[in-house]
């Protein structure tokens, strides 16, 4: 039988800071989940053309949240201004500090709270801004797209980029890397075996996928079927610390067999956590979860 955790055992991750109540992956959102207490931080982090490392969870410049001059961006642009072509002081023209009221996301996110004129920041913003009273634990997502590969640096690159980062931070023992594009995780372990590395999964039917290239195209080329079709396994044997997959695609089983191999799982919602999804979890022995307003729980 899995162990069962209550809400006081379970680590707290504030979700791009705490989107529910604050624009994504800003300052204002990260001073909340600081001020929450949040075990972790969850920082979405793209790379500019000039080589900054910026919390960003798109590969562009989302329109949902993106205004210059006062106006959001228009959605037939956006794809035109990634994150990775632009330089950080073009970057910092941009507002973030505002969602679309009228876009699906607004509507997802009602009780956000507007702070205008709120520039992207950079990841060292992010940590300096965060860690004035004490250190704070992080959870960074790298953010590429094997579908894309032109629109980020390379996996390799990017590892490079962020361990450069880590080391001049002090952070390597106190950060968790992340990424549904694993060739991230496998990247970074590959400078530093010890940084504990956490396995995104957003949908299982891939990788079950008769077509090897769409089964093994999130996971590096790896299939499934090559660890029993476990995921806990899969995610063990290649070198993973947490398996982290959507809420409810998560299995009793999966959380013993997890627990079982030295996992810790966590778990994460799209769009919204409720109350008997939560109650499931818990039954289930989760580790943690990461949560959009981190006072939810």
């Amino acid at each position: 039988m899995s162990r069962q955790n209550s809400l006081r055992q379970i680590k707290k991750y504030g979700h791009r800071g705490a989107r529910a109540l604050f624009p994504e992956n800003t300052l204002p959102g990260y001073a909340f989940a600081v001020k929450s207490n949040c075990d972790f931080l969850d920082v979405d982090v793209g790379v500019t053309s000039d080589g900054i490392l910026v919390a960003a969870h798109d590969l562009w410049l989302n329109p949902d949240i993106t205004q210059k001059n006062g106006k959001f961006l228009d959605k037939k642009e956006f794809r035109k201004r990634l994150i990775h072509q632009l330089p950080l002081k073009e970057l910092k023209e941009y507002d973030v500090g505002r969602i679309n009221p009228h876009s699906l996301y607004g509507r997802l996110f009602p009780n956000q709270i507007p702070i205008p004129q709120t520039p992207m920041p950079t990841l060292q913003e992010i940590i300096d801004f965060t860690q004035k009273e004490k250190p704070q634990n992080f959870q960074i997502e790298m953010k590429t797209d094997p579908r894309m590969p032109h629109a980020t640096v390379s996996p390799k690159v990017f590892a490079e980029i962020l361990h450069t980062f880590l080391e001049k931070n002090n952070l390597t023992k106190r950060v968790e890397i992340q990424a549904f594009d694993w060739r991230c995780l496998f990247e970074i372990n590959k400078i530093d075996p010890q940084i504990r590395t956490a396995f995104l999964v957003y949908k299982k039917k891939p990788f079950f996928s008769e077509d090897r290239e769409i089964a093994g195209l999130w996971s590096g080329g790896n299939l499934i079927k090559d660890f029993n079709n476990s995921f806990p396994q899969m995610v063990k044997e290649l070198g993973g610390s947490l398996y982290e997959p959507l809420d409810r695609l998560l299995t009793k089983d999966e959380v013993t067999t997890s627990h079982a191999l030295g996992l810790e799982v966590v778990t994460w919602s799209h769009p919204h956590l409720n109350k008997k999804t939560l109650e499931k979890l818990l039954s289930f022995g989760i580790d943690g979860i990461i949560l959009d307003d981190p006072n939810s729980l």
